[in-house]
């Protein structure tokens, strides 16, 4: 066994017990809703909705410190239409999108709605995004009811045209794929989730403007001595690795503690409450 293939074993290993905005010219886009210090409680999910694609992203994401009931969300969670599939880390400048037509619609949709622009600073882009899924998403554990706010169905056109335009900057190289969060679409589509869905998806908002972003895996301290499993984020802004927890903020929103109150942790003070 040679020591790069033993190294890739590692690594896919340790992330199943553990568990980058539009270009110039980018057309408008329009989502059609479907009818209808913090103390958290969290769930292990059996299904993180991560593939294990790239050894380097998975030992990237450690090192760094890395159900849905309807037939419909069932059929389009089926629709993995990956194409090329290259390593993130070697492509950390630049945008990096699933291959999934519906995911990449759907991120593009919400960056638009969180109002990020293509000549924003990578920090803004990160603080919209963020905010966006602070106010827009819901925690909602498995077997909770909850409602699907886009028709993919009434956006097949919208979709394919999206598409065509995704293809050809990945063929001029202006993009990348990765197929690691090509299991976020039910959670971009009921907008919510467990804490690796609201993860997976600030991930995938993030590297789709061009901001390196990964999941981190570990428990989460509790005042009341209690660490329950947990999935949170790291993004580099300005060449410097920084954490978020967009579901402890959710979870918490409102409630006294301000917007941004896990926003842009530095290693130290993450690990006051995180144990990677």
């Amino acid at each position: 066994m040679t020591h790069s293939f033993r190294k890739y074993l590692i690594g896919a290993f340790s992330f199943f017990i553990g568990c980058s905005l539009a270009g110039p010219g980018m057309a408008q886009l329009h989502a059609q809703p479907a009818s209808s210090s913090q103390e958290i409680s969290l769930e292990d999910e059996d299904d993180n909705g991560y593939s294990a694609s790239s050894s380097a992203e998975t030992e990237a994401s450690s090192a760094e410190g890395t159900r849905a009931s309807s037939a419909a969300e069932t059929e389009v969670s089926s629709q993995k239409e990956n194409t090329v599939v290259t390593d993130p880390a070697s492509h950390r400048s630049g945008m990096v999108y699933t291959g999934n037509k519906n995911i990449d619609y759907l991120a593009e949709v919400m960056v638009q709605a969180a109002g990020v622009k293509e000549n924003m600073d990578d920090d803004t882009k990160v603080k919209l995004i963020y905010h966006y899924i602070t106010v827009n998403f819901h925690h909602i554990h498995s077997g909770e009811p909850y409602k699907i706010y886009y028709d993919l169905n009434a956006l097949k056109k919208e979709i394919k045209s999206f598409r065509a335009q995704t293809e050809k900057r990945a063929r001029a190289g202006e993009i990348s794929y990765t197929d690691k969060y090509s299991g976020m679409l039910k959670y971009m589509l009921k907008r919510g989730g467990e804490c690796n869905a609201q993860a997976g998806v600030f991930a995938v908002l993030l590297n789709h403007v061009g901001v390196e972003c990964g999941v981190c895996h570990g428990r989460y301290l509790n005042r009341n001595g209690t660490a329950p499993n947990h999935y949170w984020n790291y993004a580099v802004v300005d060449g410097r690795t920084y954490y978020y927890d967009v579901d402890v903020e959710l979870q918490n929103y409102g409630k006294g503690q301000g917007d941004y109150y896990w926003y842009k942790k530095t290693r130290a003070e993450a690990e006051e409450t995180h144990a990677f």
